[in-house]
């Protein structure tokens, strides 16, 4: 999310981004180490920064924390305009005036003061716990919530009905690192239930976050399912999605007369680079169906469909695949060939590839 520095207060740093609301908009820096946030007893204090575009229903928020010269941290996020109680809408295109408002959010409130002018503003906050947040919490078991917890929980949008949510499906008293850290990542109640549709329940919580980060989508895994790919283990999803494997690149396969080839097939073709247009050459050149093991070595050995080309126009016209991997790992080369046959001899494949192994006619 692009995170704009207008700044009223002074230049404030910003770094690592995360989210709130489960909407990709958030962004923070590393947070201070524990034992820097464990010494704040003093109340939670900051600066904030604010954008509010003409006629839209939200504003984009940036919450900066410094820490005595021990670090810092910021957080942008979106929020809806009717969390900010107290800001006149007039303020919005206003020529510039002091505002005093409250972004309220479940785990408390941040109230702020400071100054806006047509839509953009800065100034500084205090942050409020909910004691109403902290009791029922401690019903679902987050017995020790201290001050610096909540305002965590605050910048990430952990609420009372999320957690409520996990546990009703079946995730109860999820360690406090991991709530954060789903709520960073879009790890939403709808995407559980959701993948629990398509028969995966109870996916471990580190399992969940990486299908978030690396794009395993629930519509992707739906395609995989109409492509004839069923309960893909997640591990494998994840891979594919790293790798660039999607259903153009299976749809296209199919297309040239491979059906349902294994996933770690399909992702070792996506890392040595063999695409459709690679086979497509190699099938008019009179290779078809090679194997997705073949097509794997012919790339790591540099065997192209330009070296073929070459060694047919020196004779050699139905090359084994697995002569032309040799001779590419013995270095068999058009030239090499070229230079046995102006000696007057015709060797077959197999005899150069000997030759080459012997050292024999490298002068």
């Amino acid at each position: 999310m692009r995170v704009t520095y207008w700044v009223l207060i002074g230049a404030i740093g910003l770094a690592v981004l995360l989210h709130l609301y489960s909407r990709p908009a958030a962004s923070s820096s590393a947070a201070p180490s524990a034992a820097v946030a464990a010494s704040l007893d003093d109340p939670i204090t900051g600066q904030w920064i604010l954008e509010l575009a003409p006629g839209a229903d939200s504003a984009h928020v940036t919450i900066n924390r410094n820490y005595g010269g021990r670090g810092h941290s910021d957080s942008s996020f979106d929020v809806p305009l009717a969390s900010l109680r107290g800001l006149n809408p007039s303020h919005t295109a206003s020529g510039g005036a002091a505002v005093t408002f409250e972004l309220v959010v479940d785990a408390g409130t941040f109230s702020c003061e400071g100054w806006l002018k047509e839509g953009q503003g800065s100034g500084h906050f205090t942050f409020v716990p909910s004691s109403a947040f902290a009791a029922e919490m401690r019903g679902y078991g987050y017995n020790n919530l201290t001050s610096e917890d909540m305002f965590t929980m605050a910048l990430h949008g952990v609420t009372r009905a999320f957690v409520g949510e996990l546990k009703a499906l079946g995730y109860d008293r999820v360690p406090f690192d991991q709530l954060i850290a789903l709520r960073i990542h879009g790890v939403s109640a709808a995407f559980i239930r959701d993948l629990n549709g398509l028969g995966y329940e109870r996916i471990p919580l580190d399992e969940l976050v990486s299908m978030r980060i690396h794009g395993v989508t629930t519509d992707f895994i739906r395609g995989l399912t109409a492509a004839g790919y069923s309960r893909v283990p997640i591990e494998q999803l994840v891979s594919m999605r790293i790798h660039g494997v999607g259903l153009d690149l299976i749809n296209s396969f199919k297309e040239l007369g491979y059906s349902l080839p294994p996933v770690d097939q399909l992702v070792a073709i996506r890392i040595h680079g063999v695409g459709p247009d690679f086979v497509r050459e190699l099938n008019g050149l009179g290779y078809s169906r090679v194997s997705f093991d073949e097509l794997v070595s012919m790339r790591i050995h540099g065997v192209s469909t330009a070296f073929i080309k070459e060694i047919k126009t020196l004779g050699y016209e139905r090359v084994s695949v697995e002569q032309l991997i040799s001779m590419r790992i013995h270095g068999v080369s058009a030239a090499f060939i070229q230079k046995v046959k102006e000696r007057g001899s015709n060797p077959t494949i197999d005899q150069l590839i000997d030759m080459k192994i012997r050292g024999v006619g490298a002068n």
